[in-house]
């Protein structure tokens, strides 16, 4: 079957994770996409984890993970020889994603027709315009600027980001999702069309904005310091090997629990069933499920539990998650032949689309230099010269 996005043409500037993520979603579904890379390999290939703890270009997680299948040609993007080639390149692309600082994204986007060009999505902090739009920042201070971090913080302590990198592959999302958007656009409309991505803007906006609590009501959601004792049980709690996740505080939910845990009398006990009185009483709850718990793995805990369907989930790490029997069942993750690690195993497709997604190698840093060069009729004489200069790499 053809792949849904075979003939389209995607350039990807800046070598930054944000960027990768973004044209992943393209060049595993069919699209090609060629990797614009910076000559110290960015912040893609520079990014840790990386095997065995030694740093590499070609090594790196990130990269292996969000540079599946992609064409690598290296060019000095300040230089005008390398502004040439890059005009060069996207001449017949449908889409160029690109970040990188905002002046540097602004020459380079100037360089493209505006009549027959590309489309493009130019992902910055706070976008291409206004007076803030200059700012340097990094992936904390851009979930700083959502108002996210305050609202992650527990009261009384300090403010809490996500985990590495979690916030900037989600603005990746939004870009690709918006990428494909105006190609598709483009395919029905003949309309190109120029995205200005504010990084602040694609997080501030998504998920678990609190700005309709805010204008509505004049409040600040917050999280709450360590467990909810007022309404329970919700959140994360230990068992025999580690931990599950409920989310069994209402009536019928918590009636199954009570079924679930031995205990059906708690039902109608008035320490548990009325909202007031239930926040007084946590730790006389605890002493039920606390023993219940403690005897059962996270596997065997959220079999029973589903048997008395209730809300709860297994807190798994990657090496429980990729033995499971449904990521196995739906081949959840793929394995791929890396050129310096040799097999190795990734994420598999966001969905399923029959015979749509295939994830290949990622690319050596410029293994496409000379191919795509070629095909650009630059001569032999002229990428000599172009090396020479430090054009490309």
């Amino acid at each position: 079957m053809q792949k849904p996005l075979n003939g389209i043409k995607i350039i990807e500037i800046g070598s930054t994770i944000a960027a990768a993520s973004a044209s992943k979603q393209f060049t595993d579904f069919g699209a090609e996409v060629i990797k614009i890379e910076l000559l110290n390999g960015g912040e893609i290939r520079r990014t840790p984890p990386f095997f065995q703890d030694i740093p590499n270009l070609e090594t790196g997680a990130f990269h292996i993970a969000l540079d599946t299948g992609k064409k690598s040609i290296v060019i000095d993007h300040l230089s005008n020889s390398g502004k040439e080639i890059i005009t060069r390149i996207c001449n017949d692309a449908q889409l160029v994603i690109i970040d990188l600082p905002v002046t540097e994204s602004k020459k380079i986007l100037n360089l493209l027709n505006k009549e027959s060009g590309p489309s493009t999505v130019a992902i910055s902090p706070h976008g291409l315009e206004g007076p803030y739009s200059n700012r340097i920042e990094n992936e904390m201070s851009i979930f700083a600027w959502t108002t996210r971090m305050e609202r992650h913080g527990h009261d009384g302590s300090e403010p809490l980001r996500y985990g590495p990198h979690v916030a900037t592959i989600q603005i990746g999302a939004t870009a690709a999702a918006v990428g494909l958007s105006i190609v598709w656009g483009h395919e029905h409309d003949g309309i190109r069309r120029d995205v200005d991505l504010s990084s602040v803007e694609a997080l501030a906006g998504n998920v678990d904005t609190g700005y309709v609590d805010w204008v509505l009501l004049g409040t600040q959601r917050k999280s709450g310091m360590g467990r909810n004792t007022d309404n329970y049980p919700i959140g994360n709690y230990k068992c025999k090997d580690g931990y599950v996740m409920f989310a069994a505080t209402l009536g019928p939910q918590f009636a199954r629990l009570c079924e679930a845990i031995g205990h059906p009398e708690l039902i109608n006990d008035s320490r548990f069933n009325d909202p007031i009185e239930k926040s007084k009483h946590f730790e006389d709850f605890m002493e039920y499920l606390d023993p219940w718990l403690s005897n059962r793995t996270k596997k065997e805990v959220f079999k029973e539990m589903q048997q008395y369907r209730v809300m709860v989930a297994p807190v798994v790490n990657m090496s429980e998650v990729t033995d499971d029997e449904q990521a196995i069942a739906r081949n959840s993750f793929v394995e791929i032949e890396h050129s310096q690690i040799g097999k190795t195993i990734i994420h598999g497709p966001p969905f399923k689309i029959e015979d749509s997604w295939e994830a290949l190698p990622p690319p050596d840093f410029g293994s496409s230099t000379i191919e795509i060069l070629t095909k650009l009729k630059y001569s032999k004489e002229e990428q000599i010269a172009l090396f020479k200069i430090g054009a490309i790499r």
